[in-house]
Formats: structure tokens, sequence, C-alpha cells
């Protein structure tokens, strides 16, 4: 009787562990798919309101975070995708691109155990595109201002 009861806490322990540890796993997908949703709206001024955004979004998934776990990245980056490598190399064109990436850092825990979660996403944002002007496009150009 008594390896019994003992074989059936266990059942129950394993159990709670296996549904806490999935519904982690589905939190964590959850929130991966809003943190690459909100990499659309970050630009130069909008940091902080996407810091809060996803501070929101992890509210509504059951998730404590801090914005101050959140890190939301904006700057010059020299990649370039291959649809801008094709047409800059045969239009002599150059591309300014963005590198946007947000990362963010939170605790699970699990049966008073602390896991550490890290999500981080990042993506190529095209802003500007110039093509290069020759001597005969820039005059052109200034003729048809002056007129």
């Amino acid at each position: 009787m008594r390896n019994f009861i003992v074989i059936i806490l266990a059942l129950v322990l394993i159990g709670y562990v296996v549904s806490k540890a999935s519904t982690a796993f589905k939190v964590r997908n959850d929130l991966t798919d809003r943190v690459v949703y909100r990499l659309d709206f970050v630009d130069e001024s909008s940091t902080n309101s996407v810091k809060d955004d996803v501070v929101h979004d992890a509210q509504k998934l059951g998730i404590d975070l801090d914005p101050s776990n959140i890190n939301v990245v904006y700057e010059n980056s020299l990649l370039r995708t291959v649809p801008q490598q094709i047409v800059g190399n045969q239009l002599g064109m150059r591309f300014v691109n963005k590198q946007i990436g947000i990362s963010v850092h939170y605790v699970v825990n699990i049966l008073g155990m602390h896991f550490n979660q890290d999500i981080t996403q990042t993506k190529i944002k095209q802003v500007q595109e110039r093509m290069p002007q020759n001597a005969l496009q820039q005059q052109l150009l200034n003729d048809n201002q002056n007129q």
C-alpha cells in the first residue's frame, strides 16, 4: 500500500512538472511571436513605446516582465538582403539598412527552481536607397530644378 501511494504521488508530481513546462514552452513561443510582430514598429523614437508594448503583451501571457530586461536595438547596418545585392550590383544602387533587434530576458519558476529565458529576434529594415549620380544626371537634375 505504501509503494502505491508513493507511485501515485510521483505520478502527480511528474504530471504537474510536465504541465508547467508545457505551459512555459507555449508562453515562450507566444511571446516570441509578439516580439517578432513588434519588430515592425521599431524606429529611432519609438524604443520606449515598443518596450511598453512588449511588457503589456507579456502581462497578457502571465509573465511579469520588467522594462529594464528588454533591450531594443536600432542601428545602421552594412548587411544587405539578397534582392538588394542583386539590384545593387545591376543598377549600382546603394542601400541604407537598419539592424533592428529586440531582446527579452525573464525567469520562469517551476517548483521553486528558476529557469532563465531569453528571446532575441532581429531583422534588417531598408530605410533608404541611393542611386549614384554621374555628372550628366546631376546636370539634368540641376537644370530641372532651375526651371
